[in-house]
């Protein structure tokens, strides 16, 4: 233990509960701050914890016998704190009722009333720890005056003449006929205040003299008065905790509310803008299905008229590789007509050269042969124009086989062309019966998609109608928050009258 005292305010209450068996249930701020415990050492121990040893047991064997007969105990206790030092305290001690049963027991301890009254506690439990039997001198101190009352009376008698006796008797009896039921009254009463309030604190807070007992007696009151108001004002203050922590939650809860109602204000808005949105959405999907059913339909009449092109690109081929035989035929006509053309154009050579011969036999003949030749310049000019024209008839059959060549050539291209067109034709009937396959997929694709907006622009419009529903219990709950809030601020305001009012009557 350490020889060091802790003081604390006057004002300061330092408030306990336990249960029946002195096991600690609570214990108040001022309590753990003067104790140096913790809260959590505290509860749960037992509450001898705090005991110092120079409290003797039979004060707190005194404490226990009126605790358990139901009745309240007040005394000066030294209790020791944490670290070793001290600390004295005018404990009010009082049982605890629930439903009619004891439940446990309540301390409610102040600041000592007076230095003296420390002092003579200290010589007091002094004296009960060195003697133990206080009791005996308790009912010495409690006869001791009839004893002295009696003998004074005696000497009185022995000391004064008869006169005087007779006259102070007859003073007595007047004395007790007029006031002696009052007085055997207040003696009956004081005589049971002496028992009941028979407790080692009287000795300490008064004295044992009739008017201490009633001295006494109005200490216990008062102390219990001061309880009542000290547990008034500990649960007020803890009251008044839960209340300012109602309001500061009630404060935040309205902010919540407030920034939610604005959300939810927000989010009903873009729910109503999403349904627009999703309207538009199934508008436009509409739309995009009308316009794939009339390209899928285009692509089928475009995979019919490239069909039909390649089947006429087909015969298309077969007439020009036709043609193509053809002009090899004619140009092989060609040749036989120009082998023909040769021939006459040799035969008018020879004609020519037999005109010649028969123009110089002529010239030879004189006048006999003039005629015959004029007969052979005819048939010499008849042969150099058949080799004329047999030359201009050659060369326009050449120049006809290079053109029917060129056309052969050119009509073998073009049928090849076309072979490879409609090779592309048929492959672009392949690519188009995809497209048009993989269309019928988006058109499918965008069914399921214009349900699905179908339906989500329902869910929209009850999540939008809900939103609204619940921006409206939002604005409610904001007006309870609010009327909340109040009531939290007007408790606050309550709860601090209380314990004004505890500290006024205290």
């Amino acid at each position: 233990m350490v020889d060091s005292e802790v003081t604390f305010d006057r004002e300061l209450q330092l408030v306990s509960t336990t249960d029946l068996r002195g096991v600690i249930t609570y214990a108040n701020d001022a309590f753990v701050e003067v104790s140096g415990f913790t809260l959590d050492e505290l509860v749960g121990r037992p509450h001898n914890i705090v005991r110092h040893p120079d409290m003797p047991a039979v004060a707190f064997r005194d404490m226990w016998e009126k605790l358990k007969a139901g009745e309240s105990w007040r005394g000066l206790v030294k209790n020791r704190c944490k670290d070793g030092r001290y600390y004295w305290v005018d404990a009010y001690v009082t049982p605890i009722f629930e439903r009619g049963e004891r439940v446990g027991y309540q301390s409610v301890r102040t600041c000592p009333p007076a230095p003296h009254l420390v002092e003579r506690a200290e010589r007091l439990y002094a004296r009960m720890r060195r003697d133990h039997r206080l009791d005996l001198v308790r009912r010495v101190r409690l006869v001791a005056p009839w004893v002295f009352g009696v003998l004074a009376l005696g000497a009185a008698a022995w000391l004064l003449s008869p006169l005087a006796v007779l006259v102070g008797a007859t003073i007595a009896v007047i004395t007790l006929v007029l006031g002696g039921a009052e007085l055997v009254g207040c003696l009956r009463l004081l005589s049971r205040m002496r028992a009941e309030y028979d407790s080692i604190s009287r000795l300490v807070y008064d004295g044992d003299s009739i008017a201490d007992v009633v001295r006494f007696r109005v200490g216990l009151l008062e102390s219990r008065v001061r309880t009542i108001l000290g547990r008034v004002s500990d649960r007020a203050d803890k009251l008044k905790l839960l209340a300012q922590r109602t309001a500061d939650a009630s404060a935040e809860t309205l902010g919540d509310v407030e920034l939610q109602r604005d959300e939810l204000s927000q989010i009903a808005t873009a729910m109503t803008q999403m349904s627009t949105t999703i309207t538009d959405i199934a508008n436009i999907t509409n739309e995009s299905e009308g316009l794939l059913e009339r390209t899928s339909a285009n692509c089928t009449s475009a995979r019919d008229r490239i069909h039909d092109s390649a089947q006429r690109t087909l015969r298309l081929a077969d007439t020009m590789e036709a043609v193509a035989g053809q002009s090899n035929d004619l140009r092989q006509a060609a040749d036989k007509v120009g082998g023909a053309m040769q021939e006459i154009n040799g035969l008018a050579e020879q004609t020519n050269l037999l005109a010649l011969n028969a123009a110089i036999e002529a010239a030879r003949a004189g006048e006999h042969g003039r005629g015959f030749s004029v007969v052979a310049d005819e048939v010499r000019n008849l042969s150099t124009r058949t080799q004329r024209f047999t030359g201009e008839i050659r060369a326009n059959i050449e120049q006809m086989n290079t053109y029917i060549a060129s056309l052969v050539q050119s009509l073998g291209d073009s049928v090849e062309g076309a072979r490879v067109c409609s090779t592309d034709s048929r492959e672009s009937i392949t690519l188009v019966e995809e497209i048009t396959e993989q269309l019928g997929q988006v058109l499918d694709y965008i069914h399921r998609v214009a349900s699905a907006t179908e339906e989500q622009g329902a869910v929209a419009e009850e999540i939008s109608r809900n939103s609204h529903r619940v921006d409206d219990a939002a604005r409610n709950t904001l007006e309870k928050s609010r009327e909340l809030a109040e009531v939290a601020e007007e408790a606050l305001r309550q709860l601090q009258r209380l314990h004004d009012m505890s500290r006024t009557f205290g």
